[in-house]
């Protein structure tokens, strides 16, 4: 068998053989504008604080010691409702755990435990929201409100004094 010789011009060049020429851009790149997320102000975060008296909205009675932002939670998402970002009523306190477990939908808030949004004058889209991402509004809640329940609006059964 015949050995194959190769041509000079098949060899591999070293990497500091190669010779790269720069490119001229004949136009410069956009910078992309960025919108400036919503946030909490410090007045907000101290609010939802002082309201839940340090503790995480879940349930899991974890004690917060030194919040930081991660801690805040927005009931009504900030980047569907941007005007309700900085209102105390759409904010609660959540330990890192749960909110990390709430935002991945492993395990998600309680509707008792946002039930301070409740104080909100909310439209259809926002109680839909609140329902497929919290669950249903519970007679708990509209006690708490002071508004009658299923229960104190229907007379028993069986009764026949009920008109």
């Amino acid at each position: 068998m015949a050995r194959c010789e190769r041509s000079p011009r098949s060899r591999v060049r070293a990497a500091s053989e190669v010779k790269r020429s720069p490119l001229a851009r004949k136009t410069r790149l956009k910078a992309r504008a960025r919108k400036p997320k919503p946030f909490c102000t410090v007045d907000t975060m101290v609010a939802v604080y002082r309201r839940h008296n340090g503790v995480c909205c879940c349930g899991c009675r974890r004690v917060i010691r030194h919040p930081r932002p991660i801690n805040f939670h927005h009931v009504l998402a900030r980047q569907r409702w941007p005007e309700l970002a900085d209102d105390a009523r759409n904010v609660v306190l959540a330990c890192e755990d749960s909110h990390a477990n709430h935002e991945a939908g492993y395990c998600r808030f309680p509707r008792r435990a946002v039930a301070v949004v409740e104080e909100l004058p909310l439209d259809a889209r926002q109680e839909s929201y609140l329902e497929r991402t919290y669950g249903p509004k519970t007679d708990v809640l509209a006690a708490e409100r002071g508004a009658p329940t299923a229960s104190s609006t229907n007379p028993p059964e069986g009764d026949p004094h009920a008109t």
